[in-house]
């Protein structure tokens, strides 16, 4: 890929002032910073899933009620009680 020297982003930058004007600039940067954050947040959110050990559905439900249930007995000092599951229903 060549290499963009100084004279080139000049004229990109003069072209981009002449097609969007001056009030439009700003939106337009602050737009596309947004997106590319966003795009670079996404790429993280799924490279560290990849890594991630996989857990079949199941295990990771409970995993969670256990954590919960931790968290809430340091919280209060004590064991919380746990509804029982109805016969029958689905979550």
């Amino acid at each position: 890929m060549p290499f963009t020297g100084q004279w080139e982003i000049l004229i990109l930058v003069v072209l981009a002032l002449v097609l969007f004007g001056g009030g439009m600039l700003p939106k337009i940067a602050r737009t596309a910073g947004k997106t590319v954050r966003e795009v670079k947040s996404v790429k993280d959110d799924v490279l560290s899933l990849e890594a991630a050990p996989s857990k079949p559905a199941g295990k990771q439900a409970d995993d969670r009620a256990v954590e919960n249930v931790e968290r809430e007995r340091d919280v209060r000092g004590r064991a919380p009680v746990v509804p029982q599951e109805e016969p029958g229903r689905l979550e």
